[in-house]
């Protein structure tokens, strides 16, 4: 009976350790998309623009995934603005006014 306690019991301390490393990565996700999400919208709104739906999401989204496959953040900001950039573009460039049907 000792020995099957020895066993669980490392059985145990082996599973949470190994959960330790998912965990942490988890929590540095979280730290960079949170610090990320703040300055993006507080950079946004100094320059008066109102981001669309989604737009901050999927850049932060960006820097973390960039982040978890190596890349610095600072590059990754870099990447992942530019990005965010040309999906504003299209919103900031002034649609032409529709032209009255010409009468007939």
């Amino acid at each position: 009976m000792n020995r099957l306690s020895a066993l669980a019991a490392a059985l145990l301390v082996g599973a949470a350790s190994a959960s330790v490393p998912h965990a942490r990565a988890g929590m540095i996700d979280n730290i960079i998309n949170s610090k990320c999400q703040s300055a993006m919208k507080a950079d946004l709104a100094a320059k008066g623009i109102t981001p669309p739906a989604g737009l901050v999401d999927s850049t932060c989204s960006c820097v973390v995934k960039q982040y978890n496959q190596g890349v610095s953040i600072d590059q990754s900001k870099v990447t992942c603005s530019q990005q965010a950039k040309a999906q504003l573009a299209p919103q900031a460039t002034p649609q032409p006014a529709s032209q009255p049907a010409a009468a007939k």
